[in-house]
């Protein structure tokens, strides 16, 4: 959904959490994993401001359904 985020920055995240991953360090994969989500949470969600029902706040888990 992170559409404009750089490939290549995507790619060195996702190599990164690969690394901690293989190498067994839980901490530094889950750190790597909430700053990437993060990264792309924030524009992911400035792009469906215009999108989203008036009232929903996606960032406090608030929507329909």
């Amino acid at each position: 959904m992170a559409s404009d985020r750089d490939s290549g920055v995507l790619c060195t995240e996702h190599r990164e959490l690969y690394e901690a991953i293989c190498a067994g360090d839980t901490e530094l994969a889950a750190s790597l994993a909430f700053v990437h989500v993060e990264r792309g949470r924030r524009s992911s969600l400035e792009s469906l401001a215009g999108v989203l029902p008036a009232g929903t706040d996606p960032a406090e888990g608030d929507g329909p359904g």
